[in-house]
């Protein structure tokens, strides 16, 4: 797979209460645009589609958070996500798809972002 970047995620626990930080070296990150013109007026709309190779990270939840590069910031009660979310303005994992197909050297996590 060719890859363009390094990202960082961050996902909740299974109860939610708490966040782990993974870095994720070696992702392949495509961002995109598009305008819809209709009788009600143009709309701009942009996503972000990241593909994971498989062997990086072992699942990711929908509500996890993911920003390009090597992100520092640690969270913390004293750290909460919400000023994580104010200064790095991550983006939110909407859709998951684990593409398990074909050679190990393709297979993916194609993440969906909003």
């Amino acid at each position: 797979m060719l890859t363009n970047a390094d990202a960082t995620i961050y996902r909740p626990s299974t109860d939610g209460s708490d966040y782990d930080r993974v870095y994720l070296g070696g992702v392949c990150w495509q961002g995109s645009q598009s305008k819809t013109i209709s009788t009600s007026g143009a709309k701009d709309t942009a996503g972000t589609t990241v593909f994971i190779p498989l062997g990086l990270i072992d699942n990711i939840p929908t509500g996890s958070y993911i920003v390009r590069g090597d992100c520092a910031y640690l969270y913390s009660p004293e750290h909460p996500i919400r000023e994580f979310t104010k200064c790095f303005h991550p983006l939110t994992v909407l859709q998951v798809i684990k593409c398990d197909y074909g050679s190990p050297d393709m297979q993916h996590w194609e993440v969906v972002t909003g």
